[in-house]
């Protein structure tokens, strides 16, 4: 399929708020947390390092895993992505403990042992 997941760069935030925009319906998170934080992970809780999966230069999702471990994400329903972003997601020191996005996708990133309860520590 040729996917990539990239960072995204100063010159990528007006093409990633493009593709959220396109996909308001779901995507107000991401939208509000770039607007908010920007996007690189700071000491903001909400802040985290906002990442594009991208198939020949066209992006087909954005996500960001927030210190705080949500990890808000939108791929335009493809949740055939989820494999992906967990795995870019796993790269970052801070576990998924929570999922914030369409309903397909994020069940299956659930799915994918991406999200860890703060409650499972006992287990």
């Amino acid at each position: 399929m040729g996917l990539s997941v990239l960072r995204v760069a100063d010159a990528d935030i007006p093409r990633a708020q493009e593709y959220l925009r396109d996909h308001s319906d779901t995507a107000l998170f991401l939208l509000s947390n770039l607007a908010a934080h920007g996007h690189a992970l700071s000491e903001a809780m909400n802040s985290g390092n906002f990442k594009f999966v991208a198939e020949k230069d066209q992006i087909q999702g954005v996500f960001c895993l927030t210190r705080r471990g949500n990890l808000l994400a939108e791929c335009g329903g493809r949740s055939e992505l989820a494999p992906i972003i967990v795995a870019a997601c796993r790269s970052e020191s801070i576990p998924i403990t929570g999922v914030v996005g369409e309903c397909s996708p994020a069940r299956r990133i659930g799915r994918h042992k991406g999200c860890t309860s703060r409650s499972d520590s006992s287990t």
